[in-house]
């Protein structure tokens, strides 16, 4: 629900209908209603209505940059203190909450350009954060601590979900991802997320190495056939084999060759 109210790279001049209740309509006693005055400020919840393309005269509603501003305010503000909550309340036997809060925080990464460099320390201060992918990315990273689930489980879904962010790909969960056109701001959003994967696997360090290796065959395999994708997708693919050991590094090569011999015009494409 979010991303179809959030408009796609900040684009103010998105619209929406929303219904007018209809003038020909009389109370029980006969009387003609007075038509409802437009509120200029509608209220947050008025933002997010579906549209109801089903009868009844409509009007154009515009987004300002007003109305925008105090979305990403309150979405930052809220996330901010749910920050503060995970790092007190584990959620270890909640699973499936961990799972939702990862998809969300997977989506705020590119909601919009980050602002200045971002740091993935644990010393990270919350109140000091400027911009709502930052607050994902340690909200991301605070969920593979032990305290909210065991072993490198979430590690492994967080890695799967972030493929479509290095490979520049979008979707809603569970459908076919669709390629996003490549602007500034997609293209930043793959580096943060290739640093944010470097900084995992420097911390993990050996037990994040078979996971890191599932997902460079992933972007080997699941990148868009176009040149321009390819390429980003090589880059990042040189980045994060820069982590991997010798022994590790000499394997995965060797993977690599194999893949580019295949039949497959694709493959050897790579």
């Amino acid at each position: 629900a979010l991303r179809k109210s959030w408009p796609a790279e900040m684009d103010l001049s998105r619209k929406r209908k929303k219904d007018v209740g209809k003038s020909s309509q009389s109370d029980p006693k006969g009387r003609k209603r007075n038509k409802p005055v437009r509120r200029e400020k509608p209220d947050m919840e008025d933002m997010f209505d579906e549209e109801d393309e089903e009868g009844g005269d409509q009007e154009d509603v515009y987004f300002t940059t007003h109305d925008i501003l105090r979305i990403r305010n309150t979405i930052f503000v809220m996330l901010k203190n749910f920050l503060r909550l995970l790092s007190k309340f584990p959620m270890k036997e909640k699973p499936q909450c961990v799972v939702h809060c990862l998809q969300i925080f997977i989506e705020l990464t590119r909601i919009e350009p980050a602002i200045g460099q971002m740091h993935f320390t644990e010393s990270s201060n919350v109140s000091r954060m400027r911009s709502i992918p930052e607050l994902a990315y340690h909200g991301l990273k605070m969920l593979c601590l032990p305290m909210h689930g065991e072993g490198d489980q979430t590690v492994r879904r967080v890695f799967h979900r972030i493929l479509n962010v290095i490979l520049m790909m979008g979707g809603e969960e569970g459908s076919t991802p669709t390629v996003l056109a490549i602007s500034q701001q997609v293209v930043n959003a793959k580096h943060h997320a290739v640093r944010f994967v470097s900084c995992i696997v420097e911390e993990m360090k050996d037990r994040a190495l078979p996971i890191l290796r599932i997902l460079l065959q992933h972007i080997c395999t699941k990148v868009v056939d176009k040149q321009e994708y390819r390429m980003h997708a090589s880059q990042a693919l040189v980045k994060l084999l820069q982590k991997l050991p010798s022994p590790e590094y000499a394997s995965f090569i060797d993977w690599l060759y194999k893949y580019s011999q295949n039949t497959k015009i694709a493959y050897r494409a790579f």
